[in-house]
């Protein structure tokens, strides 16, 4: 069983009977608190818990803690995104679908699985609705969804098909093609509200409505405007703007009003918007300008629940548009310009009594500040400068008499601020005053009589009386101490003790006295004053007393001590000390100032806060507070009691409080708990979010199963909601991130948030529940691309392959460098041979050259010679020499032995040259000059150019490219 419990719809719900002074407690949700309009025209919760809030001004999604805004362009053509301001009606199918209406802007539909709507006036199914007021949405058991316009009558929508029948006037009967709303009977009797008389109905199998009854003249006819209907088991409830409220039944059609016709029927008013009906089968009424009504089965009539000027915790208006009753009996109420009142079912309801009207001589004050029932059944209520009231019983508390000193006779009471009352062992009330001392009043006489009034005691603050087994009555003072006085002898001793700051004190069941101080802990007495022992918060002490600030000091039935405390919240006095009960054990603060305990035994605690029920046998908690307004549910210290009546009294600053006292039953509501947002770095990510963080999901966060965030995404802000809107401020949430937090945490009471920081890389379960109901969510924080498997066998991959090419490059290295030795000492060898063979080839040039100019030059002689007959031969021997190739043939050996490449390149691009074109190539490759050619060749220096000319055609060359130049920068490829 939880620690929490919420109390049974007989002890929160509107009763049957309402007394003169019964009082509702209203939430409420305005621009203030981020609504976008204070006119609200519709409302729906959803499967997953939201409460919607259809407005003048746009749509809003309410978890109990934020409100999410949709507003939408009033123009446009996008079909993809959220269109229209003014919303006119809500509703979920069954698929979870979420279907907005708009007036003029047609359809917006949010799908199960999305988190952003689409606008459905593209859809050309739907054309009949994109330029009208849309007022209501049905599905019926087919999974058709009936739409309700002003103006174009009801369509039939097949959401698989798109296809819409439209039904109106000219086609199928409807009386109006202004319709309201629609329900369907167990009958299978689909019901259409229009303007006008009666209720159009559809019976099964047929295409045409028929009019409910009759119009009969001089009758209201269910006329009306606008109409709303609640089916009621075998009746129908019908709400209208013009005739009041009906009840049909469905059996024979016969009805009843409730109108301002009817004074009886307590409807003073034919306009009534809404009517609803709870789970425990009350129904409501909401109108335009007569607050909310309440239905009385017995009398069957209704009450009225309206705004009261200055009372901020009533209805903040009495014109009230639409109803909604939640998952957990919240009822909620959609206002012209005062947003949404909430009638929370955990803020009970409080038989309320203003003081002031409990009598008719005019009390000014409302404050409660002490309360007895005595023996005989009287009660008595202490006031805040008010004087004492006495009734008759708790069940007479319109019938009091007030006694105030401004009486100034001989037995009337000294002071109007009663601080405490208290009834000893004679039946005598001893009556203490604020700075006017003590009173003993008689039952029996009606008189009052003054205590010691010639004494410092009659000026002083008393705040605590008891009595002792002797008879002798304890009186406490705040500033001058603890006093023992024996009434008889009019003996008065004080007690000297550690303070003289006394806030209560009690006798308990073995005869010593417990004397709690305002800020000094605990004294405990014998029954002579003398000190037996003290208690003090210990910070290092965790069974010490939680705070030093005592305000209360109670015994219960099992002669067990309990102590409730300025600051740390109540403590039970327990063998090794105390056992502490606070804000985090389900208090509603740690503020005690009253304790008592019913016919049950469960302990009753009051406070700052409102008040607590406590189970002394499983220390279950049970809260009661039903206001939030600041200072509203402000109990007085000690201002509580238990009554023979079964109820509980609490005294506050507004009035007194009566509440039935009875163990609840448990109810198992269905609650709900799931994420409704996450944000990363003050971004709020959705299903569509474009981010660079990489955050994916594959469905809304309040289904979804697995969220990816980036590794630079390690703190996040988790949002927690649920649908138990009536405790969302004073209950908290519980989570914990699996292989992170060691322990579970809690939010603050009243706090849905729980923050992130730091996280590493890797895949959590983060595990989180409201009450007894746990969900859960896995979070993968994917690691950075230099932490990921693949990058690390990547990166070893390269290491080795790293490796491999260093030990390769080194064995290359160490290749290359013996290579390169043994290709110096070839070079060296090969420069030699060069050298040598170069000598050889610029020696044999040389020997050619001189060869021929000696030859040139006897051949000149010889031709000088005027017997050439005999000269002949040597002139054959002569011109042989000079054209001797053997000289050319071991020059074109050497040379390919010097420039092997250029003459194999030679050879490789012009394979067509002769030797004499080679002879010139290699010549004019040893960059000789046309005459040492001539020389050479033994030919003219003409002949030479017109060679070279001859050559540079075979080459291919054109006439911009010079034939030495050519030749001189020829190379193989490999070479160049």
């Amino acid at each position: 069983m939880s620690m929490y419990r919420l109390i049974v719809p007989i002890l929160f719900s509107f009763s049957i009977w309402i007394p003169s002074y019964a009082q509702y407690y209203f939430d409420h949700l305005t621009i203030v608190d981020g609504l976008t309009h204070n006119t609200v025209h519709c409302l729906e919760q959803d499967s997953i818990g939201y409460v919607w809030i259809g407005t003048s001004y746009g749509l809003n999604r309410y978890n109990g803690y934020e409100l999410k805004k949709y507003i939408g362009s009033s123009s446009g053509s996008s079909t993809t995104s959220f269109k229209g301001v003014h919303i006119s009606a809500l509703y979920e199918d069954s698929k979870g679908n979420l279907w907005v209406g708009t007036k003029k802007n047609g359809i917006n539909l949010k799908y199960f699985d999305r988190d952003t709507f689409v606008n459905l006036s593209q859809n050309p199914g739907l054309d009949p609705v994109q330029n009208t007021e849309i007022s209501s949405f049905y599905e019926d058991a087919n999974g058709s969804i009936w739409i309700t316009t002003i103006g174009e009558g009801v369509m039939q929508y097949d959401p698989y098909n798109e296809r819409t029948l439209v039904y109106n006037s000219s086609n199928a009967g409807l009386s109006s093609d202004i319709t309201f709303s629609t329900v369907m009977d167990h009958e299978g009797i689909l019901w259409v509200a229009a303007a006008g008389g009666g209720i159009n109905m559809l019976l099964p199998e047929t295409s045409n409505f028929v009019l409910s009854h009759e119009m009969l003249p001089n009758s209201a006819n269910l006329a009306g405007y606008r109409k709303k209907m609640c089916l009621d088991g075998a009746y129908l409830w019908l709400a209208t703007q013009g005739t009041g409220l009906y009840k049909v039944n469905l059996s024979d059609l016969s009805y009843e009003r409730f109108s301002i016709d009817d004074v009886a029927s307590g409807i003073p008013t034919n306009v009534v918007m809404d009517v609803i009906k709870d789970k425990a089968g009350n129904i409501y009424a909401a109108t335009d300008g007569d607050g909310l009504f309440v239905y009385d089965p017995i009398k069957n009539s209704f009450k009225p629940v309206r705004n009261k000027n200055k009372d901020q915790t009533s209805l903040n208006t009495d014109a009230l548009y639409c109803l909604l009753m939640d998952d957990t009996d919240n009822l909620w109420i959609g206002s012209f310009n005062g947003g949404v009142n909430i009638l929370k079912s955990s803020k009970v309801k409080f038989d309320f009594y203003p003081l002031g009207k409990l009598s008719n001589e005019g009390i000014k004050s409302n404050s409660v500040l002490s309360m007895l029932e005595h023996s005989n059944g009287e009660l008595l209520i202490g006031t805040d400068g008010g004087g004492l009231l006495l009734a008759e019983n708790v069940e007479t508390l319109e019938k009091v008499q007030v006694y105030k000193t401004a009486q100034l006779t001989t037995h009337s009471i000294s002071g109007n601020t009663i601080r405490t009352l208290f009834e000893d062992s004679r039946g005598k009330v001893w009556v203490g005053h604020f700075g006017s001392g003590v009173d003993q009043y008689d039952p029996n006489t009606g008189y009052f009589k003054q205590i010691l009034p010639n004494s410092a005691l009659s000026i002083s603050n008393i705040w605590a009386f008891d009595e002792l087994v002797d008879g002798r009555i304890l009186i406490g003072t705040l500033g001058q101490g603890l006093f023992l006085l024996n009434d008889e002898t009019m003996e008065l001793i004080k007690v000297d003790l550690r303070s003289t700051e006394i806030m209560d004190v009690l006798v308990d069941h073995e005869g010593k006295i417990w004397v709690g101080y305002a800020e000094m802990g605990i004294d405990v007495l014998n029954a002579a004053g003398a000190l037996l022992s003290s208690f003090e918060y210990n910070e290092q002490d965790p069974f010490s007393l939680s705070d030093n600030g005592v305000r209360a000091i109670f015994q219960d039935k099992l002669n067990q001590i309990w102590i409730g405390t300025e600051r740390g919240g109540l403590n039970l006095k327990i063998k090794e000390g105390f056992r502490r009960f606070d804000h985090s054990s389900g208090l509603l603060s740690n503020n005690i100032s009253g304790i008592c305990e019913d016919s049950n035994g469960y302990l009753w605690l009051s406070g700052f806060a409102g008040l607590t029920q406590l189970d002394n046998n499983n220390y279950e908690v049970i809260n009661y507070d039903f206001q939030r307004q600041k200072d509203a549910n402000q109990f007085n210290q000690q201002a509580i009691l238990f009554s023979k009546a079964n109820k509980i009294l609490a005294g506050g600053i507004y009035g007194l409080n009566l509440i039935d006292a009875f163990k609840p039953v448990d109810i198992d509501y269905d609650y709900k708990v799931f994420l409704s947002q996450i944000d990363i770095n003050n971004e709020t990510i959705s299903l569509t979010s474009k981010s660079s963080n990489s955050f994916r999901y594959d469905q809304p966060i309040e289904h979804a199963e697995l969220v990816h965030l980036d590794h630079r995404d390690r703190s996040f802000t988790l949002y927690f909601a649920n649908n138990d809107f009536a405790n969302s401020y004073d209950e908290s949430f519980s989570y914990l991130l699996e292989n992170f937090d060691l322990e579970w945490q809690t939010t603050e009471k009243g706090s849905n948030i729980a923050y992130y920081t730091n996280i590493d890389p890797g895949t959590y379960k983060l595990r989180y529940k409201y009450r007894d109901v746990e969900n859960d969510i896995l979070i993968n924080i994917h690691p950075p691309l230099w932490q990921t498997a693949w990058f690390r066998v990547l990166i070893l991959l390269i290491a080795i392959v790293g490796a491999w090419l260093g030990l390769n490059l080194y064995t290359q290295q160490k290749v290359s460098v013996h290579k390169r030795q043994v290709l110096q000492l070839q070079n060296e060898k090969l420069a030699s041979e060069i050298n040598q063979s170069n000598s050889k080839l610029m020696f044999n040039s040389a020997q050619i050259a001189q060869k021929n100019e000696v030859l040139k030059s006897l051949l000149k002689d010889i031709k000088l010679v005027k017997e050439k007959e005999d000269l002949t031969s040597i002139i054959s021997k002569i011109n042989y020499e000079l054209n001797n190739s053997d000289y050319w043939n071991e020059f074109h050996y050497y040379f390919a032995q010097i420039d092997n490449s250029f003459a194999e390149e030679v050879n490789r691009l012009h394979p067509s040259l002769t030797k004499n074109d080679l002879r010139i190539i290699y010549l004019i490759r040893l960059n000789l000059s046309s005459k040492e050619i001539s020389s050479l060749l033994n030919i003219s220096i003409r002949a030479t150019e017109q060679a070279r000319y001859r050559l540079k055609k075979r080459l291919g060359l054109s006439n911009e490219i010079d034939l030495a130049t050519y030749i001189l920068n020829l190379r193989k490829p490999k070479d160049k």
